[in-house]
């Protein structure tokens, strides 16, 4: 890349073009460098062309997986290697409950909005004092020697705090358990624990379950206020909980085969993957802009873009 770098500075053309026509130009490539860049590029092309028919959950996932960087990341197994894995399935999740929340609002979740979107929420750091009175959010291992009148700590389940990969060796999971200690000990007056009954993983929905790390905490300094999900058990000193498992979500359905867009009509039964199934109120504009109202019976009315939706009509 440096000698493409300072090609394009001296020639005058920019870096991709010189990517485009690398057969063309005399850079100093042996045959193998050359024909992995021209992989390249045509990797970013043929990625290029599905930017704004694809969803961007789709597009991200399909980009993640085919550049091999998921399987990178997941074959390191060091603490940090461990996090950017994790940050990697953190950072598609967010990008599936973007297209979600688009295609409900009946909008395009393509990849370019999400990245506006992500441009208009990004703070420039040009705090002032009146900004002081805010929610802070770091790591916990930016948080060490730091301390907070009230703490929250998320995502304190099963395979994720501690993670999956710590169940490996007990080195490994007593790290975590140091790592928790941490994060709890930065409160002066209240720490709040949350985990989630379904997280979305890989853009799957999954049961999660409490981590072992709230069990081994002593029943009297820990106040359930989920009681439906976790109730304290006077029969169980050790951790205050029941065995009561988290119920499982009901309220998505099977991925379905979509039907062609150009297919579907006003009054058809149609069923989506997420909302279920519904009835086909209204249709307004022409395809590829066609959207479709359509009244779920468990999701109520819902305006969706049909190119997106991917609804299968429901004979």
């Amino acid at each position: 890349m440096d000698k493409i770098e300072k090609f394009s500075i001296t020639s005058g053309i920019t870096m991709w073009e010189c990517l485009l026509r690398i057969d063309e130009f005399d850079i100093g490539l042996n045959n193998r460098s050359r024909n992995k860049l021209k992989e390249f590029a045509a990797f970013i092309i043929h990625f290029a062309k599905k930017l704004f028919d694809t969803d961007a959950y789709e597009l991200a996932h399909e980009v993640a997986s085919a550049s091999t960087l998921l399987k990178e990341l997941y074959n390191d197994k060091t603490p940090e290697g461990i996090s950017r894995y994790e940050n990697i399935q953190e950072l598609l999740n967010g990008i599936r409950e973007f297209s979600e929340t688009r295609q409900n609002e009946g909008s395009d979740p393509i990849l370019t909005a999400y990245m506006e979107n992500v441009a208009l929420l990004t703070n420039e750091d040009n705090e002032t004092e009146e900004d002081k009175n805010k929610v802070s959010l770091m790591t916990i291992h930016a948080s060490k020697g730091l301390e907070f009148a009230n703490v929250f700590v998320v995502g304190v389940e099963h395979e994720l705090f501690p993670n999956s990969f710590a169940s490996n060796s007990s080195t490994e999971l007593e790290e975590e358990r140091r790592l928790f200690y941490v994060a709890i000990t930065r409160a002066m007056v209240n720490v709040f624990l949350s985990y989630a009954s379904l997280r979305y993983k890989w853009g799957s929905p999954v049961d999660s379950s409490p981590s072992r790390f709230i069990r081994e905490i002593e029943p009297q300094y820990v106040d359930f206020s989920e009681a439906g999900l976790f109730q304290h058990n006077e029969s169980k000193v050790q951790t205050g909980l029941s065995d009561k498992r988290i119920p499982q979500s009901t309220g998505l359905t099977q991925k379905t085969t979509p039907s062609n867009p150009n297919e579907i009509a006003v009054g058809m039964k149609v069923e989506h993957a997420r909302f279920g199934v519904g009835k086909v109120l209204s249709m307004e504009g022409n395809y590829p802009s066609t959207k479709a109202t359509v009244f779920f019976e468990k999701a109520g009315q819902k305006q969706l873009l049909l190119k997106f939706a991917k609804l299968r009509i429901v004979k």
